[in-house]
């Protein structure tokens, strides 16, 4: 059972990174960073993790993008939509979290960016757990502080 789940990660982690690589070149007299590091506290693992996000499209108030992070708890992955502009953005997200077993992961945050590539968030990241012959609905908060280059 653990060397599927070892293949499922390695298959998952092999795609994430063909996307964040398969990137068309943008335009470089524009600014607009599309890699972000950031810690996040409680959020889409529980406690604390570290967390990588790239934005694969950007097009006046509107980004999407996938993220992916690493805890103790679990590895999230999931994409993320942000509207907004200047230094207010609305982000919502969906995808999975990845522990012994895979949940469901959601967000409605706030954004706050900075002038010089920071930023910070907060907001309600709830899961959804498979608990035989149900799901169950636990709601959960988080916190993000990071950085755009």
């Amino acid at each position: 059972m653990k060397i599927i789940r070892m293949n499922i990660l390695c298959v998952i982690f092999i795609t994430v990174s063909l996307l964040i690589f398969a990137q068309t070149p943008r335009d470089t007299t524009k600014k607009n960073p599309l890699n972000d590091v950031f810690i996040e506290a409680g959020g889409n693992t529980y406690y604390c993790s570290l967390n990588y996000e790239r934005i694969l499209f950007h097009h006046n108030m509107h980004q999407l993008g996938i993220r992916t992070g690493a805890s103790p708890n679990g590895m999230p992955i999931l994409i993320d939509y942000f509207l907004g502009r200047n230094h207010h953005y609305l982000e919502v997200g969906a995808g999975v979290r990845l522990t012994e077993k895979i949940q469901g992961a959601l967000r409605i945050m706030y954004r706050y960016q900075f002038k010089k590539g920071y930023y910070a968030s907060i907001g309600f990241t709830p899961f959804l757990l498979r608990v035989q012959p149900h799901f169950l609905y636990q709601p959960w908060a988080g916190i993000d502080i990071g950085y755009k280059f």
